[in-house]
């Protein structure tokens, strides 16, 4: 986003609410999203990091021995919710038409 600003290759920040207008700044953008989901998934669910994050002092609350499972099930829901709410903010952009012009005036 801040490449696609600073080079005035987008207009704007509204500009990156409506990727049907296929600029290719803001469809980099949105796949340098997809990709951090994608890694993000990897890290947490397969290579430990949702048993880093509770075992990392002061990210979390302290929690009693014996219950980190269920602070790990946590950041695990955490981290799914957060992927659908941005799925279904990214399908929103792609199936409406928001009127950018009238942004920004």
């Amino acid at each position: 986003m801040g490449v696609g600003m600073l080079t005035g290759l987008t207009k704007n920040m509204f500009e990156f609410f409506n990727p049907r207008e296929m600029n290719p700044i803001v469809i980099i953008f949105f796949l340098v999203i997809i990709i951090e989901w994608i890694l993000s998934v990897k890290w947490i669910f397969f290579n430990g990091g949702a048993e880093k994050l509770v075992k990392h002092p002061g990210m979390f609350t302290q929690t009693e021995k014996g219950n980190e499972k269920f602070e790990t099930m946590k950041i695990k829901l955490l981290c799914v919710a957060g992927i659908i709410g941005g799925i279904v903010g990214i399908v929103m952009m792609w199936k409406m038409n928001i009127p950018i012009d009238t942004f920004g005036q």
